[in-house]
């Protein structure tokens, strides 16, 4: 009987764009992981609305082999190249199957209806999205 499989890898990096809402919202992530600690597998969901009802927030969650030691964070800004704002998850991502990797969430909050911003996820010490 044969013990658990990881996913497989791409050895290329594809471009990812999504239209979500209000908002555009950019990223380039890599399917080919240098490190065990470094993000895949990214996924956006609507989170937070202002007084009005409008969305104003993304919940922002992705997958890491390892469990990195840093806190899990999300750099963004409405500037391509220039991340200046950033979010960071007081939760420590969790571990759904033991050796199955661990998930991570964080929520961005107060972002402008119609903007688009860009963003990378990860840590300082692990590595960040591409």
């Amino acid at each position: 009987r044969e013990g658990p499989k990881r996913a497989p890898t791409a050895s290329t990096s594809w471009p990812a764009a999504m239209v979500l809402g209000p908002w555009l919202l950019l990223a380039a992530v890599s399917a080919a992981c240098a490190q065990d600690a470094q993000p895949q597998q990214i996924h956006l969901a609507f989170a937070g609305k202002d007084s009005s009802g409008a969305a104003t927030g993304m919940r922002v969650a992705w997958f890491t082999q390892d469990l990195p030691s840093g806190a899990s964070t999300v750099k963004y800004g409405n500037v391509s190249g220039q991340l200046t704002e950033e979010a960071s998850s007081s939760k420590s991502p969790t571990q759904y199957l033991r050796g199955h990797g661990y998930h991570h969430v964080v929520e961005v909050v107060g972002l402008s209806p119609s903007s688009r911003y860009w963003y990378v996820v990860g840590s300082e010490d692990s590595g960040w999205s591409d």
